[in-house]
């Protein structure tokens, strides 16, 4: 079995400007698998595995050598 999503998670600010917000990875996909094993009449083992792919999430980065000069973080916008 499998499942995806694929998306797109935007907001539109004051200003006008449609932008990203910070949930959008715009991609997750799960592949869960198992395998059951009869052990006698009434006992069985199970084996499960899920994994799990998904997109990354959104950042500002930060300009280092400004930010170090004033003390506090400066974003590159």
């Amino acid at each position: 079995m499998a499942t995806s999503c694929i998306y797109d998670s935007k907001y539109k600010g004051s200003d006008g400007v449609l932008r990203n917000t910070a949930y959008n990875g715009y991609y997750a996909a799960t592949f869960p698998t198992g395998k059951e094993f009869k052990k006698g009449e009434r006992n069985m083992l199970s084996l499960n595995v899920r994994a799990i792919l998904a997109g990354g999430k959104r950042y500002t980065p930060v300009m280092l050598a400004e930010s170090q000069q004033n003390g506090y973080a400066i974003y590159d916008v």
